[in-house]
């Protein structure tokens, strides 16, 4: 049932498989669906609203893209760009995904707002050119996916999948290195709770970022007894 095969005379048998897509989607649809939860919860629009959008046009850029390579596989034919309208949906949502990730991974998940003047404490690399080049970095391998279009026909389907994972890799190195300093740039500023976090999550952060706040708050407790 997952599986289509050409049958026609002097052409290669292919195959595409549904199941592949539905598994890589498993993810994205799972993170959709803690963020609406979290809303649920809090009541707050931002960041969970926002960040359920981020991974919906994930999961969207998933479903044009089999359904690009279905109508590539069942009308080879159609090499005009009009003929394939899903072809143009998927250039488009790939667009707005990259986009959207690359924006969160600057200003969300590594916290750099490096448009102020003054230079956040807390950051381990002395040269802020760094930060730069990381946002670069980023930019340029979230929208890696162009390569496909730009090797269209020049290069093996595997050696240029072989490319974008291994730029993957690399791009999720880079980015866990600037998110875990971001939570150390939260621990040593001693940020306030976040205000989504429900109320006894909101005081354990807190009390997290307060050395000898809780046992100062067992001493009330005995005090009053």
């Amino acid at each position: 049932m997952g599986n289509s095969y050409t049958t026609q005379p002097g052409v290669c048998s292919s195959s595409h498989n549904t199941l592949s897509p539905l598994v890589a989607a498993l993810p994205s649809w799972f993170r959709f669906a803690q963020c609406l939860r979290c809303y649920y919860d809090t009541k707050l629009a931002f960041p969970h609203l926002v960040n359920a959008g981020k991974y919906s046009a994930s999961i969207f850029v998933l479903i044009f893209t089999t359904l690009n390579t279905i109508q590539r596989e069942e009308f080879p034919a159609n090499d005009q760009i009009i003929d394939r309208p899903v072809y143009l949906l998927w250039i488009l949502c790939a667009v707005i995904n990259s986009c959207y990730t690359f924006y969160w991974d600057v200003y969300m998940d590594w916290g750099l707002e490096l448009h102020k003047k003054t230079r956040p404490k807390g950051l381990k690399f002395h040269h802020i050119t760094i930060y730069y080049l990381a946002i670069v970095e980023d930019l340029l391998l979230r929208f890696a996916w162009s390569i496909t279009i730009a090797v269209d026909g020049l290069l093996e389907k595997e050696i240029t999948l072989s490319i974008l994972a291994a730029a993957e890799i690399f791009r999720r190195f880079v980015w866990n290195v600037f998110r875990v300093e971001d939570e150390h740039v939260i621990s040593y500023k001693f940020r306030t709770p976040s205000p989504w976090l429900p109320k006894h999550e909101a005081d354990f952060e807190a009390s997290r970022h307060q050395p000898g706040a809780i046992a100062q708050h067992k001493n009330n407790d005995h005090s009053q007894k």
